[in-house]
């Protein structure tokens, strides 16, 4: 019984609790928000093939690349490019 009641008392002070979620972004994070620039070129290139199974890999050179299963079931690969269409490397 001492139990019950030890519990119920602390599910009664979680349930008294406040929790706030804060609903402005502070002007330090916003930058964090962005996308990155292997994932802008990402998006870019799947609006426009639209293939399956795509994902962000990298060749051997450490290159971002777009990879993905084409229309014919053929793996497809595409360097991306950053805005400067340069190749996006570390």
């Amino acid at each position: 019984m001492k139990t019950a009641i030890h519990l119920l008392g602390g599910a009664m002070l979680l349930a008294a609790c406040e929790t706030t979620i804060p609903t402005a972004v502070p002007e330090n994070l916003r930058d964090d928000m962005l996308p990155s620039a292997e994932v802008a070129a990402f998006q870019r290139v799947d609006a426009r093939l639209g293939y399956e199974d795509a994902r962000i890999g990298y060749d051997p050179d450490g290159c971002a690349i777009y990879e993905a299963t084409g229309p014919d079931g053929r793996p497809y690969a595409e360097s991306l490019r950053g805005e400067d269409r340069g190749p996006i490397c570390p």
